[in-house]
């Protein structure tokens, strides 16, 4: 898959908008992921992520994209509920495969059957499950894979954790086994939210108040998560020493962990390699003529493995990982490319935090354009060891 996709002017466009604009805010999911999840606000971001990688894992041809985003923003601003809008993006995936296949239309059983075994196909047979974390656990993956016992918890947040359990009887963070799903907004929900233990805490009860900020955890803002986290210890009445040692202990973990700033990353496993590559019911799906197209399209696409235990490790060598932008990446917008330059268009109605902006700049002047003055010194260098050798050589 390339998800290169994800720069498409288009794209990027189209998710900033349900990101910030107030009529995506209201969409919300099912009760049971409301419970279980933070993504207030953000849910209709997540079902347009969910349908733009579906979109490249079923379709995948650059020649559609466009005219499919222009689909997608309708049927967003159509409807304002989870149904409707899921049974529309299964419509125009429906619709789109159909263009694919060079079908003139869907409403034949020859043509239904074609699109559905085609979508099945694409999906479930040569499909993946899905893991989701940050760019500062690849090392790890990509040396050991992904352990069925968990690897995120370490000595020093179960020390961070035993610390506030003595004085509160309550945990900050859960030991839980490592779990893979087949649903992608649940993988995208734990890249964003990554390292694991950030998930952890915004949905732990403790920081479910009203006066503790947990959009910080999204934008992996460190000082607000600090903050959030000294208003849980006061809500606990924790003695002050302690929740200085608390606070300290996690601020230092998670710098030692994200202090080169993290990418959100999600880990394919390839539905073969775990033996769930078959649906049993896929023949009544595709020959239930009863059952609509878009309704047809929904069953074979539709997690059925939300949470899925791992048995036996997963090998490095079954895994492949795509990296996505960031949730402040995307929050900015479309970008542009001009002389190898990549530059974030934001628009000018929204003014950044001076303290994000200079961050930004330092970014780029770092790892972006190299500046003349590095170039000099390289020079320089390079110049000194030439001397240094053929000095050696006898020249």
């Amino acid at each position: 898959m390339n998800f290169d996709l994800f720069n498409y002017p288009c794209v990027r466009s189209f998710l900033r908008k349900l990101l910030i604009e107030d009529k995506f805010k209201g969409i919300k999911p099912q009760q049971h992921i409301y419970n279980k999840y933070f993504m207030e606000n953000k849910y209709a971001f997540y079902l347009g992520m969910d349908a733009i990688i579906k979109y490249n894992q079923i379709i995948n041809d650059e020649s559609l994209i466009e005219e499919y985003i222009n689909q997608l923003n309708r049927i967003f601003k159509r409807y304002g509920d989870y149904n409707h809008i899921t049974n529309g993006i299964n419509s125009l995936i429906a619709k789109t495969v159909a263009i694919k296949l060079s079908l003139s239309n869907t409403y034949t059983f020859s043509s239904r059957e074609k699109i559905l075994r085609y979508i099945y196909n694409k999906y479930i047979i040569n499909g993946y499950f899905y893991f989701g974390f940050s760019s500062n656990y690849l090392n790890e993956i990509g040396c050991v894979g992904i352990r069925s016992n968990t690897f995120f918890i370490d000595d020093r947040l179960k020390h961070i954790n035993n610390i506030f359990e003595r004085a509160s009887g309550k945990k900050l963070f859960l030991n839980v086994e490592t779990t893979i799903t087949d649903d992608i907004i649940v993988a995208l929900y734990f890249s964003f939210l990554s390292p694991y233990y950030l998930a952890d805490m915004v949905s732990n009860p403790l920081f479910k108040k009203e006066q503790i900020d947990r959009e910080c955890f999204y934008e992996h803002n460190i000082l607000k998560i600090r903050n959030s986290l000294i208003k849980v210890c006061d809500n606990e009445k924790i003695d002050t020493e302690i929740k200085k040692e608390v606070v300290n202990n996690f601020v230092d973990c998670y710098n030692l962990c994200c202090s080169r700033g993290i990418k959100p990353c999600i880990a394919k496993i390839s539905r073969a390699s775990i033996g769930k590559n078959k649906l049993i019911d896929i023949d009544t799906i595709v020959n239930d003529t009863d059952e609509n197209l878009a309704s047809a399209v929904g069953l074979i696409l539709d997690s059925r493995y939300n949470s899925c235990k791992i048995k036996n490790s997963i090998s490095p060598y079954d895994i492949e990982v795509i990296q996505i932008p960031t949730y402040l990446e995307l929050l900015q917008g479309p970008i542009k490319k001009e002389e190898n330059k990549i530059e974030i268009i934001v628009d000018n109605r929204e003014i950044l935090s001076e303290e994000y902006t200079s961050s930004k700049r330092m970014v780029k002047n770092s790892y972006g354009v190299i500046s003349l003055a590095y170039v000099g010194l390289l020079f320089i260098v390079v110049g000194a060891i030439l001397a240094v050798f053929i000095s050696f050589m006898g020249g």
